[in-house]
């Protein structure tokens, strides 16, 4: 019976002739008392066969355990070899499964040890096991010639490329007959049968059933330049393992790595990874160190990056790459923006004077203890928000909660607000761009993008004293960014008035419209408007709609 693409097909004009065209790529599987041995060893190889000959199919997605039992529970099969072929020819590839003949080595053959050969030949790819009728013809009419169970396929060098090895030793006076020189030699306990190996000159020898080997057996290695592994694994056991092994030259590199820094974001290599087509990457240290592997699978299905937007609800406003984050709440006081999220979101949003008052107020409403550290922060925002209860934006919560904070923070509210206007309005010894980014925002007004920063202090001489540099520096931003204005507040908290440098085409129109003031040297004053937030984006917005 032949199982072909899962269906039964009959074993009449079979022939495995029909593999010689196109690429075939094929695992031997042993049955044992019904199921397969190995079978773990055989995916593996299975698996590292497709990906050598860039093929892009999982193993997983093969199903090959139940297609094996499926195939198993049809023929009612207790013992024997099964193959498994997938052929290429064009398009989606034919699964064949079917069974080939067999023979194992007795009780006796594994005590005196089972005879093999070496054979110089080279595939044309020897990591994959894809099926050659010459090679097979040849191997197998050695095995024939030389009453042997199995060839082992070695380079030019001698060294192992590929083939399955069942054992590779005889008994002491037999084993010159076929063990030559750079062959690798697997051996049981009998330290006679270690010796005997090593002076025929083998490459390496494999010491199974977990035996010791001694200081006699270990000298005369290293005189004889030979290799000694030792393994817990029974004769069969290794001789099956090393079949499904290759030298790591033919899978590794050395020149053309794409690996990763531990410090590199998860952004950046994502994008790097779609680009190429392998499954896992190496992770090196700050010292160029190996550390470990990263899958291509884990690091595109990664998670997005959870935020919680405060004080601001705008794109503008947000931190870079805002698009690739999941929003999950918004506390804020400004008008609605521009944020857009993909599912419902905690949005609270509340006509106060500040965001300090209602995160006070979510404390309260948590039970969770305000400590002190934390009530002098929330009351210095409020403070500085509402400019010591002075800005039109200031309602009697914010006043109430604040000074409730400077209780338990244990501060005076006007000698505290006094003494954090004087701390922040001293600009002695900023440049420009620290004085214009301390508090800058941006907007947009349909087709129009403008930005508007302020400056608050008690001392009118030192607004007036960065008045020009400011003025020519914002020219630079705009340009920069794009923008089609840029204004700046130059506010007086004591006077309550604002002096409004402004950039931009028809500027002085604009400000017009919405003040009714008319600029001289590209300053307005505004006497009692001290808000951004409440008096000045609002008048903005209304001037460009006009």
């Amino acid at each position: 019976m032949i199982l072909q693409n899962n269906l039964v097909t009959s074993e009449a004009g079979f022939s495995e002739k029909i593999f010689e065209k196109g690429l075939s790529i094929y695992e031997v599987i042993r049955i044992f008392k019904g199921n397969p041995i190995f079978l773990k060893d055989n995916l593996l190889r299975l698996d590292n066969s497709l990906k050598k000959s860039n093929i892009d199919i999982h193993v997983e997605d093969l199903n090959l355990p139940d297609k094996l039992q499926h195939f198993i529970r049809l023929e009612n099969m207790t013992e024997g070899n099964l193959k498994y072929v997938l052929h290429f020819t064009s398009g989606k590839p034919d699964e064949y499964i079917f069974q080939i003949p067999h023979a194992y080595p007795t009780s006796e053959d594994y005590k005196q040890g089972v005879p093999t050969l070496t054979y110089s030949a080279m595939r044309e790819n020897p990591g994959v096991k894809y099926i050659n009728t010459d090679l097979r013809t040849r191997t197998n009419r050695l095995i024939k010639q030389k009453q042997v169970y199995e060839v082992l396929l070695v380079d030019k060098e001698g060294y192992i490329t590929e083939g399955k090895l069942t054992v590779s030793a005889a008994s002491v006076d037999t084993m010159e007959e076929f063990v030559t020189a750079k062959d690798t030699v697997i051996v049981a306990n009998r330290e006679d049968a270690q010796i005997g190996a090593i002076q025929t000159g083998v490459q390496c020898v494999v010491v199974c059933m977990g035996t010791e080997v001694t200081d006699k057996v270990l000298e005369l290695a290293k005189e004889k330049n030979c290799r000694i592994i030792t393994t817990p694994y029974d004769t069969f056991t290794a001789s099956r393992l090393i079949c499904q092994a290759m030298p790591v030259s033919y899978i590794m590199a050395t020149d053309t790595i794409v690996s990763f820094n531990e410090t590199d974001f998860v952004d950046d290599v994502k994008e790097e990874m779609t680009k190429k087509r392998f499954r896992y990457f190496p992770v090196l240290n700050a010292d160029n160190e190996f550390v470990g592997f990263i899958s291509r699978r884990r690091i595109l299905e990664f998670n997005k990056k959870q935020v919680i937007l405060v004080d601001h609800n705008e794109v503008s406003q947000a931190v870079e790459g805002l698009e690739e984050c999941e929003i999950m709440e918004i506390i804020d006081h400004h008008r609605i923006g521009s944020v857009e999220t993909v599912s419902p979101v905690y949005f609270r949003n509340q006509p106060v004077g500040c965001t300090g008052t209602i995160v006070a107020q979510m404390y309260r409403e948590k039970g969770i203890e305000i400590t002190k550290e934390m009530a002098g922060l929330m009351c210095s925002a409020i403070l500085s928000d509402t400019l010591m209860f002075r800005s039109p934006t200031c309602t009697p919560v914010d006043e109430q909660i604040a000074r409730e904070l400077a209780q338990i923070a244990g501060i005076d509210v006007e000698e505290h607000a006094k003494a954090m206007f004087r701390a922040g309005s001293d600009l002695s010894g900023k440049t420009p761009n620290e004085i214009f980014y301390m508090d800058y925002k941006k907007f947009n007004a349909d087709t129009i993008d403008f930005g508007v920063g302020q400056i608050t202090s008690m001392d009118q001489g030192e607004l007036d004293d960065i008045k020009a540099s400011i003025l020519e520096y914002m020219d630079s931003v705009k340009e920069e960014q794009g923008l089609d204005y840029v204004f700046f507040m130059l506010t007086n908290i004591l006077e309550e008035t604002t002096h409004l440098l402004i950039c931009g085409p028809e500027a002085e129109g604009v400000i017009e419209r919405g003040f009714g003031v008319t600029p001289e040297d590209k300053v307005a004053i505004l006497p009692g408007v001290m808000s951004r937030k409440k008096q000045m984006i609002p008048n903005l917005l209304n001037a460009f709609q006009q």
